[in-house]
């Protein structure tokens, strides 16, 4: 849904340890960012996606609302989950909605799961490949109904309003204009959030190819370290690239082999084109080095992405934010889809 001009969209990221959120107003010279923060949440509250005690993210969410002075009581709800299914299927040029009825009477077909569980939501990206004539490519999402509800219930308990939920993957194509370069073909953005880490791919036309969810987070790298997740950046920020703990070279060396295996999986498909660069957002991307890393170990251009172009004007102190901007990638992402940022 996209607001009209001076409407505001708040937009809320649920990650492994943390809430974070950004507050967007459109208007006719662009977008506005009006506020940002996040707050902090025990790590027994909410794990991979699911929110496990209901009142302790309600009352964090209350009081991230409260300290940093959002209007909206609406907000859109970014979700990363193993249980979040995300599939491409082909399918014959029909309407949207038949299509939707041959996977509910065919579900075993596409998704390896029960819609009776499940919500689900489909979109068309294009045509099938070449070598399927008169066929379409179709975006599917399955979410797990019970964790949509555990959302709902939570964000109700906060005083806000639900006005939609999204994959958080899929939102960082919202960030892809400001991303690429003209020439660029397949790129693939590495989102290293706290708790997972998420790849998607697209074509710089904005055709989503591939969208799946990594254990890979920035927590998994404290669990090596046995540190909390403020350190591993402090410490990976400390060193030479020679210098780094083993136990991080150990997270390195996991998080390539993930990478690595998703790319394989999505250039093994029929007319897959090579990725031809790789972006970089969330708080992991502030890793001393780690875009360099990669790039040497890809042979490809790693870039991290600059959400705060997207935005025309910002109310707070920019230069405030400007140092953690990346983290916010999602939060952006999600309000700018929205707010028809892009």
């Amino acid at each position: 849904m996209l607001f009209a001009a001076g409407n505001i969209v708040s937009a809320l990221d649920l990650d492994h340890g943390e809430l974070r959120a950004v507050e967007l107003r459109s208007s006719k010279s662009g977008l506005e960012l009006l506020t940002w923060g996040r707050t902090p949440l025990p790590a027994e509250a909410l794990s991979n996606g699911r929110i496990l005690q209901p009142h302790v993210v309600a009352g964090s969410l209350e009081r991230l609302w409260k300290e940093n002075k959002f209007k909206s009581r609406e907000v859109i709800v970014g979700v990363s989950s193993q249980d979040v299914l995300v599939r491409f299927a082909s399918f014959p040029r029909i309407p949207l909605e038949k299509i939707r009825s041959m996977v509910r009477f065919q579900t075993r077909d596409y998704l390896p799961i029960s819609l009776d569980d499940a919500i689900m939501d489909l979109s068309i990206i294009g045509p099938a490949a070449e070598a399927k004539e008169h066929m379409q490519e179709v975006l599917l999402v399955a979410t797990p109904r019970i964790m949509i509800q555990n959302i709902l219930e939570t964000v109700a308990q906060a005083g806000l309003k639900p006005r939609d939920i999204n994959v958080a993957s899929l939102s960082l194509l919202q960030l892809l204009p400001i991303s690429i370069n003209s020439n660029d073909g397949v790129v693939a953005f590495l989102d290293l959030a706290n708790g997972s880490s998420n790849i998607f791919v697209a074509t710089a036309a904005g055709i989503p190819r591939l969208a799946r969810r990594l254990f890979t987070g920035l927590q998994y790298a404290a669990e090596l370290m046995r540190c909390s997740l403020p350190v591993v950046l402090q410490e990976a920020g400390a060193a030479t690239d020679s210098a780094h703990p083993a136990p991080y070279n150990e997270w390195v060396d996991s998080l390539v082999k993930d990478v690595r295996s998703s790319i394989s999986y999505y250039q093994a498909q029929a007319g897959a084109a090579p990725v031809e660069r790789l972006i970089l957002s969330g708080r992991g991307a502030r890793l001393a080095g780690i875009a360099c890393l990669l790039e040497d170990i890809f042979g490809i251009p790693v870039s991290t992405v600059a959400p705060l172009q997207l935005i025309n004007s910002i109310k707070r102190d920019r230069g405030a934010l400007e140092k953690e901007a990346v983290d916010y990638a999602v939060s952006i992402a999600l309000a700018c889809g929205a707010a028809g940022g892009s």
